[in-house]
């Protein structure tokens, strides 16, 4: 087993953004060759294994100095981090200001001094960061009294105190918003979905103590987190329209102050990832495709950093590999389908749990397109996964391959996986299964047990029937199996049977739509906000 090393670590932690930078920095230094190989080794190496890397450097100052050069190396690597983040981000920026004051302060350099602290002053107020302000404000105080109130009447000292109150309220109403969202997790975590008197009351007085901070704050940063907390409220207590309304005023109210993005750049693309959600359980597909059209505009400005980049192409990859399978629109869908799966099979940072996942979505889409050679290599590739799938998808992957293999008439391939069908299914619902479940494993028993064509149609109906009078414990993402037994019996597409049935079910979901709120995102505004960096 490898042993920790805290150097290894911190070198695997870099993404390749902060490697690119890291290489730049030293390509002209002489001196630091030495600790560059030493880093080369590391990066490469599976895993920490201090005499492999001893052996591949076949350096003897490295090898006679090991843990020296280990230790400089890390320093390096954390001064080069602290320039990469002092150049680009906003905080540091603010520190470095500070810093800046502390010092003209200490050389009683007056002028100098308030000058800095009303540019850290502007920018903390720019991007709404009180905290910074707080400080900010001590260091006026200490310039005021070190001067004896030069240039300071009685109104000046009212307004400077009028100024700090609205600050420290700003900062309040912030930190109190930050902490409902954590109160909402943990609540989650801690309770579960709402069975009690209990659960209800303590989520309604929650939700009023959010309201009254969104209604009172006066600033940007505080009601983003108060609506981050409404949306996440009102998805647990399953209110459709009220979450898809605060969904909605989430994204309204960053595109109208979208330097507030600045500090935290995945801000927005996480609320518009929460609306996409939100519109396609409410079946507004094409509200929705408008919205995935806004988030690859997103992804086109925020190239330069690594870390934002790859949770905005994840982003996309959930949502589209969920919205093309739950709007029926598969052939459409069938080569985003195929440029997933290129994203997930050269994407490094993808967990297990995701790849699997994004494979099931893209198999599901290529099953409805009757894609079946992109559908079964998807199949296989869930396989190397199986042991991180959870019960109910080893289920329904087994399934899915079986029905695949029936529509092609390839009936011993489809009772191949039936045993161990039925084994799962024991196994997992303590022979219990759901409704659907045992349909379908009637199905197949009866299948296996006739094998005969001419009871082959009658077979069909009698289980589409059965499915079909079950439908209503389908829930949405849910694989059509009713319609799929309908397309065998019928020259109608699967993919025009499951559209014709979404088109009925959005007609009860339009009251949800909230379609009297237009949002416009102005993608350039917030790629001027960003850091340099990272545009």
């Amino acid at each position: 087993m490898s042993k920790k090393d805290h150097l290894y670590e911190l070198i695997q932690s870099l993404d390749k953004s902060e490697k690119r930078y890291f290489k730049i920095y030293f390509t002209n230094e002489t001196k630091e060759q030495k600790y560059l190989k030493l880093y080369d080794v590391i990066e490469k190496a599976k895993e920490y294994d201090e005499k492999k890397i001893k052996l591949q450097l076949k350096d003897a100052y490295i090898q006679k100095h090991f843990a020296e050069t280990k230790y400089y190396l890390y320093q390096l690597i954390l001064k080069v981090l602290k320039h990469y983040r002092t150049e680009n981000s906003v905080d540091n920026l603010l520190l470095e200001k500070i810093q800046n004051i502390e010092v003209l302060i200490q050389k009683a350099l007056w002028e100098q001094a308030i000058s800095e602290l009303q540019k850290a002053k502007k920018m903390a107020y720019d991007y709404e960061r009180f905290e910074f302000l707080i400080l900010l404000f001590s260091y006026q105080n200490k310039i005021i009294v070190s001067t004896r109130l030069h240039g300071y009447t009685a109104d000046a000292l009212e307004k400077l105190w009028l100024e700090k109150s609205s600050a420290y309220q700003n900062f309040l109403d912030t930190q109190t918003a930050r902490h409902k969202v954590m109160q909402l997790l943990e609540s989650k975590n801690r309770i579960g979905y709402i069975k009690t008197k209990q659960d209800k009351l303590f989520y309604d007085n929650l939700k009023k103590e959010i309201e009254n901070l969104l209604k009172h704050a006066d600033c940007t940063i505080a009601k983003i987190y108060a609506m981050e907390s409404l949306v996440f409220y009102y998805n647990h207590t399953g209110e459709k329209k009220q979450q898809n309304l605060y969904s909605k005023k989430l994204i309204e109210l960053h595109t109208e102050n979208p330097s507030i993005n600045a500090s935290n750049p995945y801000q927005l693309p996480s609320a518009i990832h929460n609306l996409c959600m939100s519109e396609i359980n409410l079946f507004n597909f094409d509200e929705v495709l408008n919205w995935i059209k806004v988030q690859k505009s997103y992804l086109e400005i925020i190239q330069n950093d690594a870390e934002i980049k790859y949770k905005v192409e994840w982003s996309l990859a959930s949502l589209q590999s969920f919205f093309y399978n739950v709007s029926g629109r598969f052939n459409e869908g069938k080569n985003i389908a195929k440029e997933i799966i290129k994203w997930v099979e050269s994407t490094e940072e993808i967990d297990n749990t995701s790849k699997w996942k994004f494979y099931g979505n893209c198999a599901e889409i290529f099953l409805g397109a009757k894609d079946y050679k992109h559908f079964f290599y998807c199949m296989n590739k869930i396989q190397e996964f199986w042991n991180n799938i959870d019960a109910y998808n080893k289920i329904n992957y087994t399934i899915l391959q079986m029905l695949a293999h029936v529509d092609e008439k390839e009936i011993e391939s489809a009772l191949y996986s039936y045993n161990f069908l039925e084994k799962e299914i024991k196994a997992i619902r303590q022979d219990n299964p759901t409704k659907i479940e045992q349909i379908l494993l009637h199905f197949f028993q009866q299948l296996q047990e006739k094998k005969q064509t001419k009871s082959w149609n009658i077979l069909l109906k009698e289980t589409h029937q059965q499915l079909k009078e079950n439908e209503h414990e389908m829930q949405t993402g849910e694989f059509e199996y009713g319609l799929w037994f309908e397309q065998m019996l019928t020259k109608n597409s699967f993919e025009n049977l499951v559209r014709q049935k979404r088109k009925l079910q959005a007609e009860d979901f339009i009251q949800y739509w909230n379609k009297d709120i237009n949002i416009n995102v102005d993608v350039e505004s917030f790629r001027k906000s960003l850091p340099k960096r990272i545009r």
